[in-house]
């Protein structure tokens, strides 16, 4: 009479070869998960840097009613601001950005050169990132 069936070697070999493909699997996911983690953390500092522009833009409409007194504006010998600092919080605060938009902490400045604007992230952390 014929076995039918598999011998242990041959078992033991199967079993090996669906564990190194599944090694292989899960450290390619961790590794995308972390990959979308890192771009979804850039995407939100990009977002943070075009607030920080929109912010300056309106100061430039508020110039005349701007007090360059206040701590987070710095003014030129003109009374034209040179250079605002602010948090993320503050951001949210005035509506430029949404509470769900930006899971990120820390403070931006933005400095006014020749019509041009420079934006700093200042300790600036994306879900720790």
């Amino acid at each position: 009479m014929k076995n039918k069936g598999f011998t242990l070697v041959e078992l033991l070999a199967v079993i090996l070869i669906l564990s190194l493909i599944m090694t292989i699997t899960v450290v390619n996911v961790a590794k995308s998960r972390e990959n979308a983690l890192d771009a979804i953390s850039e995407q939100e500092k990009k977002n943070l840097k075009e607030a920080a522009r929109m912010v300056a833009l309106n100061l430039d409409d508020l110039q005349d009613d701007l007090k360059c007194t206040a701590g987070w504006i710095t003014c030129d010998n003109n009374a034209k601001w040179t250079e605002a600092e602010f948090t993320i919080n503050a951001l949210r605060e005035h509506g430029y950005l949404q509470d769900d938009d930006n899971h990120c902490t820390g403070s931006l400045s933005v400095t006014k050169a020749d019509g041009e604007y420079t934006v700093e992230l200042n300790g600036v952390t994306c879900d720790g990132r």
